[in-house]
């Protein structure tokens, strides 16, 4: 099997989250995530957001993102944290 990526680790990490399953952190082996998003375009509902690890604050860019659903429009931001470190 072939040797994973760090991004593909992280992409791996994310769709637990979102499946509501424990992931692990690819940086620190944490497993409390949080995410967040900005809105580009209201009238689109599109934006971009971060998931990022509480405890190394590691985060991973979440781009093109659709923010249709009340669970993610309830996780807009004016900013992101400013100590994220993305991967």
């Amino acid at each position: 099997m072939a040797h994973k990526t760090r991004r593909q680790k992280w992409i791996d990490t994310l769709n637990a989250y979102l499946g509501r399953r424990e992931g692990i952190c690819p940086n620190c082996g944490g497993n409390k995530f949080k995410d967040a998003y900005l809105e580009l375009n209201e009238k689109e509902n599109i934006g971009w957001g971060a998931f990022w690890c509480e405890n190394c604050r590691q985060a991973f860019v979440l781009s093109r993102v659709i923010l249709k659903t009340e669970e993610i429009r309830a996780k807009i931001v004016p900013a992101l944290p400013d100590d994220l470190k993305f991967v």
